[in-house]
């Protein structure tokens, strides 16, 4: 991760934006021998383009060379269309992803923003934590990051002797990386496709991920770049949907799961989120945007719907977490027992209801 950002900060002749930003970086490779190769693609978009600047080529070299722990740079230029990044091309001399044993995969995906996957993902894992597993995530969302914040994380990651990354610790328990302890000053990550994909394969195989029972991936919305790479890297994930009771957005989220059942990936459940909105007199459901979605999302892709959230409480102050005795928190309790009882692993606290 380091390595990407110093080659963003480089100076480029006439450029005033990072050699990702400008489709330059193909690919960064890194040796056994921490020996980086970088791929760079001519800035044309043609096959007979012209060759990538000398004064480029200098830049990006000491920019790599400046980062600890790099004892060398090579530099492959590659014509436009030459090149199909990808995990796979990359796997014999990059460090190769973490082998997560027992780890469960969840990969939480919507088919559109502003529907609170994120806050999904952070409840979830720290309701997973309360049922006495040891619990991860990753901030797939490399643009729009904010795990951090709803976790309460205060403190980044550290890194070992070796190299690797150790997971910030939030508060609940939950194991975490994600690009917000990577870009200073809540600055935009300005990154083609390529790119995304490998600082999300970066997360997965410079970590330490030893030993952890759930890990689980805030998605970005939609069925681009990072859900594909995902689908590509980690062939053992699962998928939970989550949509709003709105038609709109249960039809949008029917493809993101569809996405998954056709790279071979399961839909373990769907959550409808913002369902209904208690009356403060009579406590009665009021719907605001609707009902039916989670049941129509369900429908389509033959999963569960593993629970319904409510609007209007408050989460837990400085963080997106909403405390156990509330009605949010006992529905994600309930949700995090499914799941485990789906996977054969039962709770370990005596389960309650949601409303």
């Amino acid at each position: 991760m380091a390595i990407v950002q110093a080659l963003n900060h480089a100076r480029l002749a006439g450029s005033d934006r990072g050699a990702s930003a400008i489709g330059l970086i193909i690919d960064v490779l890194i040796d056994r021998d921490d020996t980086v190769t970088l791929i760079l693609v001519d800035r044309t978009g043609g096959p007979q383009g012209t060759p990538v600047p000398a004064d480029w080529v200098a830049a990006l070299r000491t920019a790599a060379a400046s980062v600890p722990g790099v004892r060398g740079v090579r530099v492959e230029q590659k014509p436009a269309g030459s090149v199909a990044p990808s995990v796979q091309q990359a796997a014999g001399r990059q460090r190769p992803i973490v082998d997560l044993g027992s780890t469960r995969v969840l990969s939480v995906a919507s088919g559109k923003g502003g529907v609170g996957k994120s806050t999904v993902t952070a409840n979830l894992a720290a309701a997973l934590v309360a049922a006495g597993r040891r619990v991860a995530a990753v901030d797939a969302d490399i643009y729009g990051f904010s795990l951090p914040s709803l976790l309460g994380v205060t403190e980044g990651p550290g890194v070992t002797p070796e190299k690797r990354l150790v997971p910030a610790r939030a508060p609940s328990g939950v194991e975490l990386l994600s690009m917000d302890f990577f870009v200073p000053g809540n600055q935009p990550v300005i990154w083609r496709g390529p790119m995304l994909g490998k600082a999300l394969h970066q997360f997965l195989a410079d970590a330490e991920w030893d030993g952890v029972d759930y890990l689980l991936l805030d998605l970005p919305p939609g069925t681009g770049d990072v859900a594909l790479d995902v689908h590509e890297m980690l062939p053992t994930s699962r998928e939970l949907v989550v949509t709003t009771p709105d038609p709109l957005a249960a039809r949008v989220a029917v493809r993101a799961g569809q996405m998954a059942q056709k790279t071979g990936h399961t839909v373990v459940g769907v959550i409808e989120n913002m369902s209904f909105l208690r009356c403060p007199h009579c406590a009665a459901a009021q719907h605001p945007f609707g009902q039916g979605g989670g049941e129509q999302v369900a429908a389509a892709l033959a999963a569960p719907l593993l629970g319904r959230l409510p609007l209007g409480e408050t989460p837990q102050q400085g963080t997106g977490l909403f405390a156990p005795e509330t009605e949010t928190g006992r529905v994600f309790r309930q949700i995090a027992d499914r799941i485990l009882a789906t996977d054969g692993a039962g709770a370990t606290r005596p389960t309650a209801a949601g409303g």
